[in-house]
């Protein structure tokens, strides 16, 4: 029974139980720095994949962060401290020497302050300290450190100058053994001597690792120096910072110095030639107890190794570490639910953009990030990963609002956004269209197919409907022969205006899904790559149209809220003159409007500027006619090289053309309107093909009270047609004499007979002359384009229905 039970030394537990002091004692593949030196003999780190023992990096790691807490002690001292490293490879002995300041070479409880230092257990003047006064902010903590580095080494040499005495002694086999110490006082001439004899102290550790325990084999302690180094280099950047300038700290391996001064000289180690001279998005945090580098480099190509998933490097108290409560916090900052909180995102289809979109700049960043804790503790004595939670820290709200700050100004987040918004719309579009594409045909309520829709040598057209009366007046005007070709769809009123909502809102919208279907086209915006050039360079040539005429727009709505009937918006030199208007009537209308321009020219381009500045105007782009006049030849040769393909695709189209039929008033242009803005965003190529047409319908029918030839039968398709016909005949009351007026309030006013006369002759026009971009250019499309794209507040909603009005009505039938 006595046999069961057993005390174990130290040195002893420490081999049989080295994973509780040390970590893993078998070989690991780990992503680590490597120091190595190019063609030029300069330094320079890269990360690596590589098979090595982490517990022995731990053991070696403890004599590097004893130099750093030397370090870091003197940093507010006049003179600082030399560290040198030196590793053979070839024996794998290592020496590390730190000059400037040395060991008190006295006893304490009857044994050397080196010797209790190093070979004693519990032993270290980094105990627990709670004086926040004066925090310690060392790497050691617990009395072990460098004394598991001395019972895993074969020897382990201490030695040390303090004033005018050097101390030495010998420890070996595993701790186990020890020389006695060696002390020898420096012989002291003259003042002057004494002085250099002062700054010359050191502490100089020199030891071989027991390579026989981690059966590690010495082919492999080329390896082994270069993560060594890289380490120390990594360890020196972390802490160089808080050094006053002028104490003069250096590092030295292999006697060579290494010029650090900061970790954004570190990182710049990692950067490959030929980025270092590029501009790098930096972003760059240094206070008391913190230093942050973010380094935006998307699709990892600035930092050789990157894309082996290594993207942080972190230091406490100037330990590596590979995890831990900090890096976790790191990651909090820059997640989505942090950046949908800054960014105040509200809408529904921004949030699917924000929650990939902080994991997206993750994975593009590369992050170097130390801090400085007080008394920190880890999950193993390994010491590599903390675990001291945040609010044990020194306060980071200036830390966090810096980085949440410089994030959301960053360029790369931008355009990460648009990818992921470009990529999300797709995914969307495609989704909605799988959607409307299960929906049964006949599920498409109140959709009146043509006969002959699926014989496929027929063409055959959708009437397109202002709502339920417009359908009837449909009906009862087609005959029987007509409904084999003529498809009918309500469109139940007033229509989205699709400028102003998401695609999801777009994608919910039951008559838009309704009319995809009904079509069999989607509203996919052309999803591959020709396309897309092709699609962005209408809209570029599109947008540059609404420019020019925005501010003109905008102008005549300042001058007039109300826009009178009698008030006509001045035409530009694209805008085709109403039929009806005759020579002289035109020389007075320029004169008039010349006239005006003249007296309220200061007025007008104060007014301009005031809308430059409200609405976000580009001055320098307003009189930009891009694609309209230089590149108006090019814009064509890309339309015309797809257009066949693009032909063939709107050739899976149930119906070859669509029209367009609502009434004559107001709210009837304001739904054709509508229904043409879908178009021209969606299928802007039915326009272009002459596709897309509408029903000349009559709004007001003059009938002769007595028959006479001098007198026929007046139609009128809007009411400033009406309006001028009557001044030029005599005034309405001649007019009440001679003709029986009937108004149509809509179509469903027309008698089933008038239905029928119109569907007679079924005239229709079409809303975008064919083939050319000098026919499209000066049509009064564009305008409806402009006012779809302003606020559709209730106010702006008003005047378009008035201003809809003011155009030409052969391009609004």
């Amino acid at each position: 029974m006595q046999n069961q039970y057993k005390q174990m030394k130290f040195e002893l537990h420490v081999r049989q139980c080295a994973d509780m002091y040390i970590g893993s004692i078998q070989p690991e593949e780990i992503m680590t720095p490597i120091y190595s030196k190019n063609q030029e003999n300069q330094i320079t780190l890269e990360y690596k994949k590589v098979k090595i023992i982490p517990g022995l990096l731990t053991v070696i790691g403890e004599i590097l962060t004893n130099a750093r807490d030397v370090m870091f002690q003197q940093r507010k001292q006049k003179k600082g401290i030399q560290i040198y490293l030196d590793f053979d490879e070839i024996e794998g002995e290592i020496v590390l020497k730190t000059v400037g300041k040395g060991i008190p070479i006295e006893k304490q409880d009857n044994i050397f302050i080196p010797e209790l230092i190093f070979s004693h257990e519990r032993t270290s003047s980094n105990y627990q300290n709670t004086n926040l006064n004066d925090p310690k902010l060392t790497g050691g903590k617990n009395g072990y450190g460098a004394k598991l580095t001395n019972v895993l080494s074969e020897y382990f040499e201490v030695e040390t100058k303090y004033d005018n005495l050097i101390f030495k002694q010998l420890h070996y086999e595993g701790n186990t053994k020890h020389s006695e110490p060696q002390i020898t006082h420096v012989k002291i001439n003259n003042k002057q001597q004494l002085i250099q004899q002062q700054e010359d102290d050191y502490v100089q550790i020199k030891f071989k690792i027991d390579y026989n325990f981690f059966k590690f084999e010495k082919d492999q302690l080329p390896l082994l120096k270069q993560i060594l180094y890289a380490q120390m280099i990594g360890i020196y950047s972390s802490t160089i910072i808080y050094c006053k300038q002028d104490n003069n700290t250096r590092l030295f391996l292999d006697r060579q110095i290494i010029n650090v001064n900061n970790l954004l000289d570190y990182l710049y180690m990692f950067i490959n030639e030929e980025h270092k001279q590029q501009n790098l998005n930096i972003i760059n945090f240094v206070d008391q107890y913190y230093q942050l580098i973010i380094l935006e480099d998307k699709n990892n190509i600035i930092i050789p190794g990157q894309q082996l998933q290594k993207d942080i490097i972190s230091f406490v108290n100037g330990l590596p570490q590979n995890g831990g409560t900090h890096v976790n916090f790191i990651n909090q900052i820059i997640k989505q639910d942090q950046l949908i909180k800054n960014l105040n995102v509200q809408d529904q289809d921004e949030l699917e953009v924000m929650k990939q979109l902080g994991k997206q700049y993750r994975q593009n960043v590369f992050i170097i990030f130390s801090l400085l804790v007080h008394q920190p503790s880890y999950t193993s004595q390994s010491k590599d990963q903390l675990k001291t939670n945040k609010k044990d820290w020194f306060d980071t709200v200036e830390l966090e609002k810096y980085i949440q700050q410089q994030i959301q100004q960053s360029s790369l987040l931008q355009e990460l956004k648009i990818e992921i918004q470009q990529q999300t719309k797709k995914q969307q579009v495609l989704k909605q269209k799988d959607q409307i594409k299960k929906m049964n045909i006949n599920s498409v309520k109140k959709l009146q197919d043509a006969i002959k829709i699926r014989d496929r040598r027929t063409e055959c057209s959708l009437l397109c409907a202002e709502g339920d009366s417009a359908m009837s007046f449909i009906r009862s005007g087609l005959t029987e022969q007509q409904k084999q070709i003529y498809g009918r769809f309500p469109l139940k009123g007033k229509l989205m205006n699709v400028n102003s909502k998401t695609d999801r809102q777009i994608g919910e919208n039951e008559i838009l899904s309704q009319l995809q279907r009904s079509l069999n086209r989607y509203f996919t915006e052309s999803l591959d790559s020709e396309n897309d050039f092709n699609n962005q360079l209408y809209k570029n040539w599109r947008e540059n149209k609404i420019q020019e005429m925005k501010v003109e727009f905008m102008k005549n709505l300042m001058q007039s809220e109300t826009l009178p009937q009698s008030e006509t918006l001045p035409q530009s030199e694209t805008l085709p003159q109403s039929e009806t208007q005759d020579e002289t009537e035109k020389k007075q209308s320029k004169s008039k409007t010349k006239t005006k321009k003249n007296n309220d020219e200061i007025k007008i381009k104060k007014q301009q500027k005031q809308l430059l500045k409200q609405f976000k105007i580009d001055e320098s782009k307003l009189n930009r006619r891009i694609f309209i006049e230089e590149n108006a030849k090019i814009f064509m040769d890309q339309i015309n090289k797809s257009y066949l393909q693009q032909l063939k695709e709107f050739d899976i189209m149930r119906y070859k053309n669509i029209i367009i039929i609502t009434d004559q008033d107001y709210d009837g242009f304001h739904i054709k309107g509508l229904f043409l803005n879908i178009i021209m965003k969606y299928w802007p190529q039915l326009l272009i093909d002459g596709r897309v047409k509408t029903l000349k319908t009559q709004v007001i029918k003059l009938k002769p009270k007595t028959e006479s030839k001098k007198l026929k039968e007046q139609q009128f398709y809007n009411f400033d047609q009406y309006t001028k016909w009557v001044q030029q005949n005599g005034g309405i009351e001649n007019i009440q004499n001679k003709y029986n007026i009937k108004y149509y309030k809509g179509l469903g006013t027309n008698t089933d007979k008038e239905a029928k006369e119109y569907f007679k002759d079924f005239e229709v026009i079409n809303l975008f002359q064919k083939a050319s971009l000098k026919n499209i250019a000066p049509d009064l499309t564009f305008p409806l384009i402009l006012l779809f794209s302003i606020s559709s507040v209730n106010y702006f909603s008003y005047q378009r229905k008035k201003l809809l009005l003011k155009f030409s009505d052969q391009s609004l039938y």
